[in-house]
């Protein structure tokens, strides 16, 4: 086309020894997206103000666009296979932008005239030892966008452009520009279309000192985002830091609430193996008087996001210090344990504990009286539930349990060898979560401190249980019953934090009181030798707080010495 003005489409396949498609005269305009094969250059222009949109396919021995004329604006979502130059720009003032492949034997693209402007949200790949985009003789870019990142950053030579501005997709595709034998300085920024978090991207910018960027850790905002280029690995290293600013008071509350819940949950189970482990005991004992049991112990708290279960070993000895007292102690200690919610068990210790016992007859006839202590202590990991326009804040906090208390029982004989025993006790569980506050990071510039929090039950029990054989070796115990709540305490969820709008908060963990609740337990006690038996129990429980039952599952071997 040698005219001025000229309109060329192509939708179809043009396969030249030469060029396949070029202007020398002013205004000329192109829409390609059909395929060209070209000995030469895929498209030229040497007039100014030259308009190329292609969307089809460029495989050039040559340039795959080359543009000369002042003006040119050059758009490419398509696929440019080029022998030498993707991309060569000479005029003045051309606005390039692509979204498509470059591949090229040589440069990527390349500027040769002032003030340019480029966008890459593509993809180009440079021959070895070439550039992504490299600005040459009296070339200069005025502003670059980019997008591309990952393990293929735009590579960039020559003099810097003016502005640079980092496209964020997420916070796994973003923009990195990786720059050698740069010159002069660029002022770093964040594109409006960009979507950011709370979030470090890592080396945004690599090779140009901090001399060659007028604007490092300057603090700036976009959107409900602030953000700062900082220095990164090394000094020619730079990362994008990004932060949400002033966190959602009302988001934030939600997920506190939420937040409550679930460590409500883990106190929950705490309870519920300490209240148990008031019931532990060792019963088979031989002519010193001593008997030692060994086993394993399941319990699950609660159900979905807000549940909680705990596999633990369990070590339990005692000593019969005449025919109807026996003292004991022992010690379970976690082997598996699991909370949701954003909760995490660490660093847990063993319960340990202790009972004593009087017993009037072995078969349980008569009076019966226990008392039991257990406690234990431990580490949770909290990560507050993020929300929109909230913050992942997380800290450390200690955990504790305990449970104490008695037992009346009277056993009665009602058919055979069974036995009928009804019993009345009273208990204690008191399960706390300590003080603590967020640690601050990349990703929390607003952390919340929190109060103490905790639940104390004061209850009496009351119920039935039948023990009788099922043969000379095996027997069978049933029982149900009810526990009633004298008294409970709930701490508020209660702290404060530097979030405008939420300098104080004291919210309610959104659990259900129970305060009259049932049980049902059964066991089996095998008789291997007269000093060894094999003990299996399950219990199912109501809690106090929430909807959600306790199971407790156990199997045991003891030995009497």
């Amino acid at each position: 086309a040698t005219g001025a003005s000229a309109i060329i489409t192509n939708t179809a396949v043009i396969t030249a020894n030469g060029n396949g498609i070029s202007s020398t005269a002013a205004g000329f305009s192109l829409t390609h997206s059909g395929t060209i094969i070209a000995g030469a250059q895929g498209i030229a222009a040497t007039g100014n103000n030259a308009s190329i949109t292609s969307t089809g396919g460029i495989t050039a021995s040559g340039n795959g666009i080359l543009a000369e004329g002042g003006g040119a604006i050059l758009t490419n979502s398509g696929a440019i296979n080029a022998g030498a130059q993707g991309i060569l720009a000479t005029g003045a003032s051309a606005i390039i932008t692509n979204t498509g492949n470059i591949t090229a034997n040589g440069n990527g693209i390349v500027i040769a005239g002032p003030g340019a402007q480029v966008t890459n949200l593509g993809a180009i790949t440079a021959a070895a030892g070439n550039f992504g985009l490299l600005v040459q003789g009296g070339g200069s870019v005025a502003m670059l966008t980019n997008a591309q990142g990952g393990d293929a950053p735009l590579t960039y030579g020559g003099a810097l452009p003016s502005a640079y501005h980092v496209l964020v997709r997420s916070t796994a595709s973003f923009g990195r520009l990786a720059v050698t034998n740069g010159t002069g300085a660029l002022a770093f920024g964040v594109d409006a279309r960009s979507v950011l978090a709370t979030n470090r991207y890592r080396s945004v910018l690599t090779g140009v000192d901090a001399a060659g960027i007028t604007n490092e850790e300057t603090k700036s905002v976009i959107g409900r985002f602030g953000w700062v280029l900082t220095a990164g690995a090394n000094a020619t290293e730079w990362d994008l830091l990004a932060w949400r600013l002033n966190p959602d008071p009302a988001q934030t509350t939600l997920a506190l609430q939420a937040n409550a819940r679930a460590v409500g949950n883990s106190l929950n189970l705490r309870a519920a193996t300490v209240g148990y482990a008031l019931e532990h005991d060792c019963t088979t004992f031989d002519r010193h008087g001593v008997c030692v049991s060994v086993g394993l112990r399941s319990a699950q708290s609660g159900s979905g996001q807000g549940g909680g279960n705990e596999t633990s070993g369990l070590l339990t000895a005692a000593y019969r210090v005449t025919g109807q007292l026996r003292l004991g102690a022992f010690m379970e200690q976690s082997l598996t344990l699991e909370t949701r919610g954003g909760v995490v068990p660490k660093d847990t210790s063993p319960m340990v504990g202790a009972f004593a016992v009087y017993q009037q007859n072995a078969d349980y006839r008569g009076l019966t009286l226990r008392a039991g202590l257990a406690a234990r202590q431990g580490d949770l990991r909290i990560t507050r539930t993020e929300l929109m326009d909230t913050e992942p804040g997380a800290g450390r906090a200690g955990i504790r349990a305990l449970a104490f208390g008695g037992e009346l029982a009277y056993g009665v004989p009602v058919a055979g060898a069974w036995v009928s025993q009804s019993y009345l006790g009273l208990r204690r569980t008191d399960s706390q979560r300590g003080s603590y506050t967020e640690a601050t990071s990349d990703t929390v510039q607003y952390p919340i401190s929190y109060a103490n929090f905790g639940q104390q039950v004061d209850s009496s029990t009351a119920g039935l249980r039948f023990r009788g054989p099922l043969s000379p070796e095996v027997l069978l115990i049933l029982g149900a019953g009810v526990e009633y709540d004298l008294a409970s305490r709930t701490s508020r969820y209660a702290g404060a934090s530097s979030i405008p709008g939420l300098e104080s908060f004291s919210v309610s963990a959104p659990q259900q009181r129970n305060r009259l609740r049932g049980a049902v337990s059964a066991g089996l006690r095998y008789t291997v030798a007269p000093n060894q038996t094999v003990l299996l129990d399950a219990s199912l429980r109501e809690q106090p707080f929430g909807n959600d039952l306790s199971a407790i599952g156990m199997v045991r071997y003891a030995i009497g010495f």
